[in-house]
């Protein structure tokens, strides 16, 4: 339990009102589907077992909560049958009292842990016994809940970016899986630190409401209007950012002494050293468009000694992505389906020849197909303009940061503006105004 009681500094907003407002706007949304995206350690998890779920319970939600965190011994800890899952009715426990239940049963024992010595949902694609095993407790833990005929489900999937491709595909199997008489009653939530995990698991999802759209992680990407020369279908929140970073609407938060206090403790506690003043903190955050990552890159400059203050480091990332001519040119000149592939590296970098991945690319750069071919020839083009490269070890990666904040940039502008119809190239305002509130 002790893991658990120092909660992680965000949201820094009332968290039963927060709550509430996300599970509005889970009801809201075309898809009926939700991304909880922030960096590792700013308090997803926190917030999901402690506020939003026991309200999604008391509201007559039945729940099932999925944390495939490595902290957890069994390959996957559900939350969906006696006496794992907390019952709804009228004489439930009061939401606290559900909310210490849910952390309770997401603790195990430090034995179990040591005799598992394995990750929870860790799935190794050379084992058929894994992926078996796997899919087994999934299709059991969503079987009865959405099994309950008058009752909505929220089913939450969390820490999503520790999942491999494989994994991602089996839970999207069995969400395709639901009847949809079943499907018109369920709500999703995925929560996580990385987009490429988040992207790929809402992807399997959105099928299953009959939205085959946004499967590029791009806030312009859809189906629906990719290829008609329509603009594409706007779900609006269908992705949260936490006000951190990235991701298709991200529900931006006022840059109030609350939110740039939670952003320098969780720089702060990153990083070490003495947090900035909070006016000076304020002006850098919005100096790099609100993103906590950004503004601990300014302040791990300070800490360095790079920079002798935050505003001035964050001000000079700001500029030197904005500034650098050469580079503006070269994205600005990519064909559609280059500039695909570069937000494709942005998001991971792996598995970028997969089928469904290439029906994907054509989708959103107005494609009849995308061959591995097409695909290897734009990765070569990329590396030849000098905008990505790839290690011998390991994965395809931009190879300038001033092109990761470009990228950084842009999401968050796009995500307070309508969605641009293709993402051929930047659109960035040097001093856009929605950065000022």
């Amino acid at each position: 339990m002790k893991m658990r009681q120092a909660l992680a500094p965000w949201p820094h907003h009332p968290r039963a009102a927060l709550a509430d407002h996300y599970l509005r706007v889970l009801g809201e949304c075309e898809t009926r589907s939700m991304t909880l995206l922030g960096p590792s350690g700013i308090g997803k998890t926190e917030f999901l077992t402690l506020d939003f779920l026991p309200l999604a319970i008391a509201r007559g939600f039945r729940c099932v909560y999925a944390d495939l965190a490595p902290r957890v011994a069994s390959p996957v800890e559900w939350l969906a049958t006696p006496p794992h899952h907390v019952a709804c009715s009228s004489d439930a426990a009061s939401p606290r009292e559900t909310a210490q239940t849910i952390t309770r049963l997401l603790l195990p024992s430090l034995l179990e842990c040591v005799e598992s010595k394995r990750p929870l949902m860790h799935i190794d694609s050379c084992s058929g016994a894994s992926v078996s095993a796997i899919d087994t407790r999934l299709k059991d833990a969503i079987r009865e809940a959405v099994g309950q005929a008058d009752q909505p489900v929220m089913l939450v999937f969390d820490n999503v970016h520790v999942l491999d491709a494989v994994g991602r595909q089996a839970i999207g199997a069995e969400l395709r899986g639901v009847p949809a008489r079943s499907a018109a009653k369920l709500a999703c939530v995925f929560a996580g630190s990385s987009r490429e995990g988040l992207v790929s698991s809402r992807s399997e999802y959105a099928d299953l409401c009959g939205v085959p759209g946004n499967r590029s992680g791009s806030p312009s990407s859809s189906r629906s209007g990719s290829r008609s020369g329509n603009p594409p279908r706007h779900d609006a929140g269908t992705h949260t950012g936490c006000g951190v970073f990235g991701g298709h609407k991200v529900l931006l938060p006022r840059l109030d002494d609350g939110f740039v206090q939670t952003v320098c403790r969780w720089s702060a506690s990153r990083l070490g050293g003495a947090a900035p003043e909070l006016a000076e903190a304020r002006a850098a955050i919005r100096a790099v468009a609100r993103s906590a990552r950004l503004f601990r890159r300014a302040f791990a400059h300070v800490l360095s000694g790079d920079a002798t203050q935050v505003l001035a480091a964050a001000e000079s990332i700001r500029k030197s992505a904005l500034d650098d001519a050469r580079l503006s040119a070269s994205v600005n000149k990519l064909s559609a389906l280059q500039a695909v592939m570069l937000r494709e590296v942005w998001l991971s970098g792996t598995e970028l020849y997969a089928s469904v991945r290439r029906d994907r690319y054509a989708c959103v750069a107005g494609l009849p197909e995308v061959s591995k071919a097409d695909v290897q020839g734009a990765l070569k083009r990329l590396e030849r303009r000098g905008l990505v490269y790839r290690p011998s070890d390991g994965p395809y990666a931009l190879a300038s940061t001033n092109l990761d904040f470009l990228f950084e940039l842009d999401e968050l502008q796009q995500s307070a503006r309508r969605p641009l119809r293709r993402p051929a190239a930047f659109h960035v305002d040097p001093s856009p105004s929605w950065a000022e509130g």
